[in-house]
């Protein structure tokens, strides 16, 4: 969403991640950089919890973490009262048992060189793929192509897939129900 400042252009837009995330996860966004603020066009980093593992809890599996990140640029637009706007530029997102041993991973990219892959993509983590007889010391290391996956969407698979539980106090048919009335920032 556009703001008036580079600040508020970035608040505007991490505001509903952030929600999405608190409904499983507590932590809050930063941003790694220097004391001149947000800079125009360039990349920054933005981390839930400074990067460290959030603790999430699993109905079925137990004691979860998750990680994220978000690669994010301001830029100038012409509109009006509100010239700033915020692009997603990537992001990363895991979801771990005990012993960081990961379950799945969504990343995407875009901006890497060389062997990297740019396209959006996941990881089945060792801890789900190293027992199977299908490339047993790799299948974790595939990139599996995705189409670009907003935090909404994860906040929702923690939930129905790996039984995630809701922050106490929340609903959790009110939060399924949130996360499928609000759709994800368009990435540009």
């Amino acid at each position: 969403m556009p703001g008036r400042t580079p600040t508020e252009a970035y608040f505007r837009y991490i505001e509903p991640i952030q929600r999405a995330l608190n409904f499983i996860a507590v932590g809050r966004f930063s941003v790694g950089r220097d004391a001149r603020g947000l800079r125009i066009a360039a990349i920054e980093n933005a981390t839930l919890n400074n990067g460290d593992a959030t603790s999430i809890r699993s109905t079925s599996l137990g004691p979860l973490f998750l990680t994220t990140g978000l690669r994010l640029r301001i830029v100038r637009i012409d509109l009006g009262n509100e010239p700033f706007d915020c692009q997603m530029r990537g992001y990363w997102y895991s979801i771990f048992a005990p012993a960081e041993k990961e379950i799945i991973s969504f990343h995407w990219t875009p901006d890497v060189t060389g062997l990297e892959r740019s396209f959006p993509h996941m990881h089945i983590g060792n801890v789900v793929s190293g027992g199977g007889s299908v490339l047993p010391d790799r299948f974790h290391k595939l990139h599996i192509p995705t189409e670009v996956v907003p935090a909404e969407a994860i906040v929702r698979f923690a939930i129905e897939e790996l039984g995630v539980v809701v922050r106490s106090g929340l609903d959790r048919a009110t939060v399924l129900q949130a996360l499928s009335v609000h759709s994800p920032q368009p990435l540009r």
